[in-house]
């Protein structure tokens, strides 16, 4: 999770006249770990020539393991019926506090999409078992005019170019304490909304 963390971005709010900022993340941690959870517990370890696999594209994120659905689930059980092809694992983990009960994964991995306003996953299985989190496609700026706010941290960056400051991307990390991806984020959305200009010199952007 610490790792996924740094490709997650996050968008920041104030709002309700609070001086702290509150950090959304893009995809909500919790949907994320019960995923990751589930590719370690209900993997088929007896595949060897396959790994878990977390990937990450421009509009959608898969984390995907060996086997398929556990035999005895029907497709349109799925979500409902819970059986665990490691039973030992899924044991271990329960007393470690890491799962709640048997076959609630799933439904709380929905539950943690809509309540962030995002596309339920989507799950496929044909050999591997695939759950696919579909990216936002709003930007920062957007989303939070949607929500009454305004993102602190667009707003800081402008304010920095505006009074003459030169700023690139490591700036912004340093700065505003941010990961490599969402630094990269906030940028890329100013430049698309023809807000900031990005130069491009010999060895860095400016």
């Amino acid at each position: 999770m610490k790792w996924l963390k740094t490709y997650i971005p996050l968008r920041y709010e104030i709002s309700g006249g609070k001086l702290q900022r509150d950090e959304i993340p893009e995809l909500p941690y919790n949907a994320i770990r019960g995923a990751l959870l589930n590719s370690v517990i209900h993997r088929d370890y007896f595949e060897k020539g396959a790994v878990t696999m977390v990937e990450f594209y421009d509009d959608r994120v898969h984390i995907h393991n060996p086997g398929g659905l556990v035999k005895g689930i029907c497709p349109k059980e799925f979500g409902l019926t819970s059986i665990s092809r490691n039973p030992f694992l899924q044991g271990l983990f329960h007393r470690a506090n890491l799962v709640e009960r048997s076959g609630s994964g799933i439904g709380r991995m929905r539950d943690e999409m809509k309540t962030a306003g995002l596309l339920e996953p989507e799950f496929n299985w044909n050999g591997f078992f695939r759950i696919t989190f579909k990216r936002s496609e709003t930007s920062d700026l957007e989303i939070a005019a949607a929500c009454g706010t305004v993102s602190d941290i667009d707003l800081y960056i402008s304010e920095l170019i505006k009074n003459g400051e030169i700023v690139r991307r490591p700036d912004v990390e340093r700065l505003l304490q941010l990961s490599y991806a969402s630094a990269q984020r906030h940028l890329a959305n100013l430049v698309k909304r023809e807000l900031i200009l990005f130069e491009s010199a010999s060895k860095t952007g400016k």
